[in-house]
């Protein structure tokens, strides 16, 4: 009888150490790196079934600290991007819940407080290729909280007809954006005005900080 339970354990010890296939290791190891972000840095998942098109990158400050930007595709259209901080004094996220996909990520101090800010750069699927931009910026690095940025569309100082087609860059540590005017009859695919340049500067409000568009 002992050295029957002896053989059964002996089975069972087998079997436990037994080699996944190739296919489960490198599903496994998918998995592992999307509920570990910090290791995902750079790297697409598209594989994977259960996080769909997870990307993650790690935006290094000069001062230090570093922004990490997760995004998951839940769509052809929308994305979910969370946004964490690395060696801030205090572990701070935030998340954007269905926003379009991202499409850069830009980093400045447009403040010269000589703390960065990360800004991101979404756009949408559809024909009109419009462009949001969504600013984070360090409190002195102990944490960092969301920029406001006005809506283009609702801004009383911008009457001019605005359809998409933007362009969102850095420059002379400046944040610019150029698009496209358009008159009441033009169609999405043909602006017929001017090009409109907008220059962003960073100011202190009363809760935060807000992104001033000036023309």
């Amino acid at each position: 009888m002992r050295k029957l339970s002896f053989l059964i354990l002996c089975c069972v010890l087998v079997w436990s150490c037994k080699p996944t296939t190739q296919e489960e290791r490198e599903k496994k190891s998918i998995i592992d790196k999307i509920e570990d972000p910090e290791r995902l840095v750079g790297e697409s998942s598209a594989k994977s079934v259960s996080k769909k098109d997870f990307k993650n990158y790690e935006v290094a400050t000069k001062s230090g600290v570093a922004f990490i930007i997760s995004e998951n595709a839940t769509s052809a259209s929308l994305s979910n991007i969370a946004i964490s901080g690395k060696n801030f004094a205090q572990n701070i996220s935030d998340t954007l819940k269905a926003t379009d996909p991202l499409e850069e990520v830009l980093l400045a101090d447009l403040n010269d407080d000589s703390f960065n800010e990360v800004y991101l750069i979404t756009r949408s699927a559809g024909s009109g290729s419009y462009a949001t931009i969504y600013g984070f910026s360090s409190y002195a690095d102990k944490s960092f909280g969301q920029i406001y940025v006005p809506d283009l569309n609702i801004s009383k100082e911008m009457p001019f007809g605005y359809m998409g087609h933007d362009s969102i860059f850095i420059e002379n540590n400046q944040l610019i954006r150029t698009f496209p005017l358009y008159k009441s009859e033009d169609s999405n695919s043909k602006p017929t005005g001017e090009m409109a340049t907008i220059i962003y500067d960073l100011v202190k409000g009363e809760t935060g900080f807000i992104l001033q568009p000036e023309l």
